[in-house]
């Protein structure tokens, strides 16, 4: 063996011994149905996990990422528990500005929900995300003042005159925000367990997993209220 894979491997029995020190041989084993008490630290990290969910307020902690980064670092110890699979969607919103460069990518794609790619920006390091489409549509808040553009938009559409006096009085279109679920497929550098053990440790109706990371990444995206807002786009093209 290559001297540098012999360093490899220490290191990597090194680190695995160092997350069964932490956690024991089963994580979380209390609350999972396994038959091995939680160590302190996962005690202590359960709850830095409790708090963060159950708070209207997602902006992390220091000390719940510098759990969730130790976490994921024994993640190949723990796979069962942390690496997440399949697709992960998540409620989002965009302005009217931007869904019109996206036109003609929603015109073409009309049968699957008007379905258009854009790079998603998080404002926060750590963010939920659902495995089920619809529980991250039921997450989406309704946005009073696009309802009343849509309601305004109605009334005129079928009058072409009205309508220009409409679409001329419309208000900031970058400030007008549409709510859309996005969609990404799930890996093991951005993402941390899997929505059914997460759900199970946290009491959630909704299954959810972790994405602990920023950076700018190409979604797939759908507008929730697809056919009214696909309409104002097509008089504002």
């Amino acid at each position: 063996m290559k001297l540098g894979n012999v360093y490899k491997t220490v290191l990597n029995e090194s680190q695995a011994q160092s997350c069964i020190v932490k956690f024991g041989r089963k994580l979380f084993g209390k609350e999972l149905d396994n038959d091995e008490e939680n160590t302190d630290i996962e005690d202590e990290y359960l709850d830095y996990i409790m708090q963060f969910m159950s708070s209207n307020d997602k902006t992390p902690r220091p000390e719940f990422i510098a759990a969730m980064k130790t976490l994921k670092g024994c993640m190949s110890e723990f796979p069962d528990i942390l690496e997440p699979s399949g697709m992960a969607y998540k409620e989002s919103e965009i302005s009217i500005a931007e869904l019109k460069l996206q036109y003609n990518d929603i015109k073409d794609d009309l049968d699957d929900n008007g379905d258009f790619t854009f790079n998603y920006k998080a404002d926060v390091l750590v963010q939920t995300w659902c495995d089920s489409k619809e529980d991250a549509k039921g997450l989406a808040s309704p946005n009073p003042a696009l309802n009343q553009v849509l309601k305004g938009h109605k009334a005129v559409e079928d009058d072409p005159q009205a309508l220009a006096e409409f679409i001329k009085n419309l208000p900031d279109l970058k400030k007008i925000m549409v709510p859309i679920v996005i969609k990404y497929q799930t890996n093991s550098d951005d993402f941390l367990f899997n929505a059914k053990d997460l759900t199970k440790l946290v009491k959630n109706d909704v299954k959810e997993l972790l994405r602990i990371s920023n950076q700018s990444i190409s979604v797939h995206a759908e507008i929730i209220d697809m056919k009214p807002v696909y309409n104002l786009l097509s008089d504002l093209k």
